[in-house]
């Protein structure tokens, strides 16, 4: 089975490194500051990397969970259909703007 690895700060980095969860923490930690058009523009091009790759994550997924291709490419639909649903709620939200780096909830 091949080995998975991570892409951190630019380089190949082992699945289970001790650089993963403190790089996430650093990330987490500034995308914050990041406008809302900055976060949609990334969340976007994350969805349109899952539509480019349905097949391959399909086989992969298939090969390394046992299940029928279309199956796992129906996870992927699934998957991509969640992160859709949260951009479009943020955009929706009357308290964002496409400038604001965050948004407050509003009842």
């Amino acid at each position: 089975m091949p080995t998975i690895e991570h892409w951190i700060n630019g380089t190949n980095t082992p699945a289970g490194s001790t650089r993963t969860a403190p790089a996430a923490s650093k990330a987490f930690e500034t995308s914050g500051d990041s406008s809302l058009s900055h976060r949609t523009k990334v969340v976007f091009a994350f969805r349109e990397l899952l539509v480019k790759h349905e097949d391959e994550l399909g086989r992969i997924i298939s090969r390394e969970h046992g299940k029928l291709v279309d199956d796992a490419r129906g996870e992927i639909v699934r998957g991509r259909e969640i992160v859709e649903s949260r951009v479009r709620r943020d955009a929706l939200r009357e308290d964002c703007t496409m400038d604001k780096s965050s948004c407050t909830q509003t009842n």
